[in-house]
């Protein structure tokens, strides 16, 4: 009789064991399989995070190219210069674009539910509206930004996508993993807009 009883405590043993060895390589495989983690959205986080933002995709059928030069950040704010390259009539190619050196300051607001700030409202330096500037969407050094251009008179606000990267160091010529996710972003949250097209990424070469 007792022999029997050690024998089925050891059986029971084992197969609680077992149990819990199956139950944690079940709880790993879920845990690999789960997408990486999309950063909270943070507009002043991100400006502050290079002193260079590059536009690689936008649906904006004028521009070309657009890049920011990042003079100053600070909790409330920035200043910067934006480098533009548009379309100027039927000329679309590059060196004869019309080119464009904008110096903007702007303050970070919240427009959505959020602690923190989603939005740049961007105006001239003497102060006159220039566009608003929501951040959607960010994977790593890429973002997604939706650009509300005020309206004119009775036209409606135009707002169009760009997806945006703040590069660093030896990566700054390199063309970041994260571009895809955005653009698959966009496509699933704005189905209604044209999809994005790639833009020089010149602007802001000297």
């Amino acid at each position: 009789w007792l022999e029997s009883f050690v024998m089925a405590g050891k059986q029971s043993i084992s197969v609680t064991f077992i149990t819990l060895l199956v139950m944690a390589e079940w709880s790993s495989a879920e845990i690999a399989e789960q997408p990486p983690q999309v950063e909270d959205v943070d507009i002043q986080k991100f400006f502050k995070g290079s002193d260079k933002i590059r536009t690689y995709y936008s649906n904006d059928p004028s521009v070309l190219c657009r890049g920011d030069h990042i003079e100053e950040v600070t909790v409330t704010g920035a200043k910067l210069t934006r480098h533009v390259k548009e379309r100027s009539g039927r000329r679309t190619h590059s060196h004869l674009a019309s080119r464009a050196l904008v110096k903007l300051e702007g303050r970070f607001t919240t427009l959505k539910k959020g602690s923190k700030p989603d939005s740049i409202d961007l105006r001239y330096e003497g102060g006159s509206p220039y566009r608003v500037e929501t951040m959607e969407h960010q994977n790593g050094s890429c973002a997604v930004f939706a650009t509300s251009i005020r309206r004119v008179g009775n036209r409606e606000a135009t707002v169009s996508l760009d997806v945006r990267v703040r590069p660093s160091g030896e990566e700054e010529d390199d063309v970041p993993p994260c571009l895809e996710e955005e653009l698959k972003f966009i496509k699933e949250k704005f189905p209604e807009q044209n999809e994005p097209i790639n833009l020089y990424t010149s602007c802001l070469n000297k």
